[in-house]
């Protein structure tokens, strides 16, 4: 089957970051965009008490732009381990995807990638670009309006945590008894922790609750939406809420489902 008949695409992108300082020694692909950080991000987060690490970093870094023509076929579309802003692939599938159903716009993270060179370069911390309940409202708000570009659009997976940052730390803190992130391993968040599912399962389905509203009142075919779940195993899994609408197609309730 051609490209041009796929209906289906994964995309892993952990190499779409370039460091400075000689850090990656092979030439650059011709067919990337080599670019700084753009200023319109969109990311939830409260940026003039935690700016985003886009902003604020040690090095010089620079995002790959990958030179992906999707097929005008394509129906779902899976993107992991991406460093990416999302409005970059949200852009291209609304030019080249009329007939999406399906998107997952998956971040590499603290929790899936804690060797990646893109953490160990950052202040230590950092991850307010997927990990805040700050700002979540214009933040949704501002998704749906790209994303209502996708006219067939039914189910939305996006890898950001709407879960107070301070949970990070307190987590290391109060429930590990670690000092910080130096001493962290991936073993500190792979094991499940009652403390984190009581104080912040709540106030984050609260959260996700008000931006999956905004979004659905703005994309009228969505019908499941997920969230990257800090309270999920190992912190890697989803937080998954069904639309419910009346007989007119407007937004009536969510329902909270186990995937």
């Amino acid at each position: 089957m051609g490209l041009n008949f796929l209906e289906e695409l994964e995309l892993h992108c952990h190499q779409d970051i370039r460091f400075e300082e000689g850090e990656i020694s092979q030439p650059p692909n011709p067919d990337t965009h080599l670019d700084p950080p753009p200023a319109d991000l969109y990311e939830p987060g409260d940026h003039a008490t935690h700016p985003l690490p886009e902003v604020v970093q040690p090095i010089q870094m620079f995002y790959r732009r990958l030179k992906v023509y999707l097929p005008a076929t394509l129906r779902t579309l899976r993107v992991y381990d991406s460093h990416t802003p999302d409005i970059y692939f949200i852009r291209q599938v609304i030019e080249q995807c009329p007939l999406l159903q399906s998107l997952t716009l998956s971040r590499c993270t603290l929790f899936t990638r804690q060797e990646c060179k893109f953490w160990k370069n950052l202040p230590q911390g950092e991850s307010d670009s997927y990990f805040s309940d700050q700002g979540v409202p214009a933040y949704a708000s501002a998704v749906a309006g790209e994303l209502k570009g996708v006219k067939n659009l039914r189910e939305l997976e996006i890898g950001i945590y709407l879960t107070a940052h301070a949970a990070i730390g307190t987590h290391l803190q109060q429930h590990t008894g670690l000092d910080g992130l130096s001493r962290a391993s991936l073993k500190v968040w792979e094991e499940p922790c009652e403390e984190c599912n009581i104080q912040y399962r709540e106030p984050t389905l609260a959260v996700e609750a008000e931006a999956i509203e905004i979004l659905a009142r703005e994309i009228p075919t969505l019908s499941l939406v997920s969230w990257a779940s800090f309270c999920s195993e190992k912190r890697i899994g989803w937080s998954t809420h069904r639309i419910s609408r009346d007989q007119e197609g407007n937004f009536e309730k969510l329902a909270s489902v186990t995937k």
